[in-house]
């Protein structure tokens, strides 16, 4: 047992390392006020705006255009453009850390306007390998909405043999829904076909903790078997994907609302 639980780990380190990971000091971004938005807002843009500096300084190509790439752990509002984004797009890295957030209002005298600079440091992870196009899975039968407690039923269907792992995330919770402790085995094989619950005795029931929340099912697949031993929230989650090379998983995001 001491032995397998090495060589997990072991295998583990070996991803983590198998990519690079970059400090960048002094990211930069700076975002214009106006009418329509408030100082926090300008000052979260201005932030955004320092993020993108820090993955075009580290030489992430896909930097441009979309803030959806960065790992936003100030507002959990944007879990689904995030896990989308890691889904869709064959990303060459991405930021893991962000730290010293300096913001400060400042004025464009040629164009006559104030502006918030934004100054980060962050830890950015840069990619080795690409996503592989024939490692893909398929999830069938989840819906737009559900009421309150209501029993929420799946279907995943392989085209590779791979491991699965589930998250459950919105604003008021995060939690790995399967394996659990009712369900253990998460290995697929190919074409198999599988309806979660996997236990019959069990359901996902579904709580109502905000009116209008928007929750989100992960989907994490991966060539091989990666515990995740972090705790159950967005940062640690977000942080045990984006250790992972996209050549060895493929993630997907089903958004949904549970209403009254």
């Amino acid at each position: 047992m001491k032995y397998s639980v090495f060589i997990i780990l072991f295998f583990v380190c070996q991803l983590a390392f198998a990519q690079k990971t970059l400090f960048i000091k002094d990211a930069v971004g700076k975002a214009y006020t106006s009418d329509d938005k408030t100082a926090n807002q300008t000052k979260d843009n201005a932030i955004e705006e320092a993020k993108k500096d820090a993955l075009k300084k580290a030489g992430i190509a896909e930097y441009i255009g979309s803030s959806n790439v960065l790992l936003t752990t100030e507002n959990n509002k944007k879990i689904s453009q995030v896990f989308n984004s890691i889904a869709s797009v064959e990303l060459s890295g991405a930021i893991t850390n962000i730290q010293n957030i300096r913001t400060q209002k400042k004025h464009d005298e040629s164009a006559q306007q104030d502006y918030y600079e934004a100054l980060i440091d962050a830890d950015v992870i840069k990619y080795e390998k690409k996503s592989d196009p024939a490692f893909v899975f398929d999830i069938k039968g989840i819906r737009e909405s559900y009421k309150a407690n209501e029993a929420l039923t799946f279907e995943t269907i392989a085209y590779a043999n791979g491991f699965l792992r589930i998250f459950l995330l919105s604003d008021s919770q995060c939690l790995q829904l399967f394996p659990n402790q009712y369900e253990k085995a998460n290995n697929i094989k190919e074409s198999e076909h599988i309806h979660f619950p996997v236990n019959k005795g069990i359901a996902y029931s579904l709580d109502l903790k905000k009116e209008n929340e928007l929750d989100n099912l992960i989907f994490v697949f991966t060539k091989n078997n990666i515990p995740f031993t972090g705790k159950e929230n967005m940062n640690d989650i977000l942080h045990w994907i984006y250790s992972i090379s996209p050549d060895e998983r493929r993630v997907k995001n089903f958004s949904f609302v549970v209403i009254n």
